[in-house]
């Protein structure tokens, strides 16, 4: 059964823990951001690289499975896995640009409804990171 200081203890130990969590996500951030910039290329080339040979060797799974299941040539089981994959990913990408296009629009909303001052200092901080990062690539 709780107590009264039990609950209490809990409560007083919240914050620190809040803010403490918040610390640390702030480091993560930051720590991603530094490995990105000194990093960023080579990290992209790499996962390119590994999710290019991840659809090779699903596309040579499927295309074996089909000639397998349908007992159809190879060509014909290329073009069932194109087609099939080109439809898969035009069904999986179709949310993609309406979800993007609702939180761009959110946040321009909420941004116009900042202070001046705080538009001025986002604009100042894309600037300089947008500066940086041209600067690096």
């Amino acid at each position: 059964m709780k107590t009264a200081s039990t609950s209490r203890k809990w409560l007083n130990k919240y914050p620190y823990d809040l803010w403490q969590q918040i610390g640390i996500k702030i480091l993560h951030s930051l720590l991603v951001g530094f490995a990105l910039l000194m990093f960023g290329h080579d990290l992209l080339f790499t996962l390119g690289h590994f999710l290019h040979v991840l659809v090779s060797i699903i596309e040579w799974g499927l295309e074996h499975l089909l000639e397998w299941l349908f007992k159809v040539s190879p060509r014909q089981a290329e073009i069932m896995t194109f087609w099939l994959g080109f439809t898969m990913l035009a069904g999986l990408a179709w949310p993609i640009p309406r979800r993007a296009y609702k939180v761009l629009k959110n946040t321009y909303s909420r941004w116009l409804a900042q202070p001046k001052s705080d538009k001025y200092m986002t604009l100042i901080q894309f600037l300089v990171i947008g500066s940086v990062l041209a600067l690096f690539s």
